[in-house]
């Protein structure tokens, strides 16, 4: 879609300034954004807005949906796990159970979004993996824990992210354990500008005059780490309907490329209308 918009740029000509196809790698948890922005991708080509595009399943083919503020949450990993003594499981007492530390810790952090966070803020602890002894009887040494946090809004998110380790030392004590659960930080969340918003939603009209582009969609909780990009430079994120497909990252997900001449004209147009816009046209 981006090298088709170029191409439709340079066939058009009716823009005035300059545009920079930003070919984003690794935007999830590979911190391509973060590469490119100290690579000084910003300054070296003098950009001043930057525009966006992700498929979106489950909305209409070519349809376009996004809005002001978060649009996707922010994503960082919990890592690490607890220590203990191993031993015969006949001999529970003889031995410092890192397993039972863990299931207490994975319970536990459910209290952060239900008791720390407002109510009114959205946040979404899940602990994905939890690795620990390969026999019945044997209570093993070492549990190893891997999770995520979702967050929207920055205070929340670290409100958790100081919980999360709280609550690790304070399990990890209760049960005579030590631990290193940590918390990596990886993609801020999504936030889009209000005047470029409006530029894209603009863009999004021209691009397909049929569907009537969503201006006030619900914020989702995953994450792609274009959020460091409009920490750095205005700018907006938009979804583009791929229909009623499977969901993204399934294995009988099938792109829909009757999206992709949406896309095109898209990307030409949001250009062109945020040069005329910064020329004062």
């Amino acid at each position: 879609m981006l090298l088709g918009g170029a191409r439709l740029l340079c066939e058009r000509r009716d823009f005035n300034g300059s545009v920079a196809l930003v070919f984003q790698p690794a935007e999830e948890d590979g911190f391509g954004a973060k590469s490119m922005i100290d690579a000084g991708i910003f300054e070296k080509y003098s950009i001043r807005e930057i525009y966006g595009l992700h498929n979106m399943p489950g909305l209409g083919t070519g349809a376009f949906a996004t809005r002001e503020g978060p649009l996707m949450a922010a994503c960082d990993t919990i890592r690490g796990g607890f220590s203990g003594k191993g031993g015969h499981a006949g001999r529970p007492h003889q031995c410092r159970d890192p397993l039972l530390a863990a299931a207490n810790f994975v319970m536990a952090l459910q209290a952060i979004a239900s008791r720390d966070v407002n109510a009114q803020q959205a946040a979404v602890i899940c602990i994905t993996s939890l690795q620990a002894g390969n026999a019945n009887n044997v209570i093993p040494e070492r549990a190893d824990i891997m999770g995520t946090v979702r967050t929207l809004d920055s205070e929340a998110r670290a409100l958790v992210l100081r919980r999360v380790v709280e609550i690790a030392g304070h399990i990890a004590a209760l049960n005579n354990v030590t631990t290193d659960v940590r918390v990596e930080f990886e993609c801020s969340a999504t936030v889009n500008h209000s005047t470029q918003t409006q530029t894209a939603l603009a863009a999004a009209r021209v691009a397909n005059p049929d569907s009537p582009a969503d201006d006030n969609a619900a914020a989702v909780m995953f994450s792609e780490d274009f959020g460091a990009m409009l920490q750095v430079c205005p700018g907006a994120f938009v979804f583009l309907g791929n229909g009623h497909s499977s969901a993204l990252h399934t294995d009988n997900y099938d792109f829909n490329d009757d999206s992709i001449p949406v896309g095109i004209l898209y990307f030409a147009t949001v250009a062109t209308l945020a040069l005329q816009r910064l020329a004062g046209g």
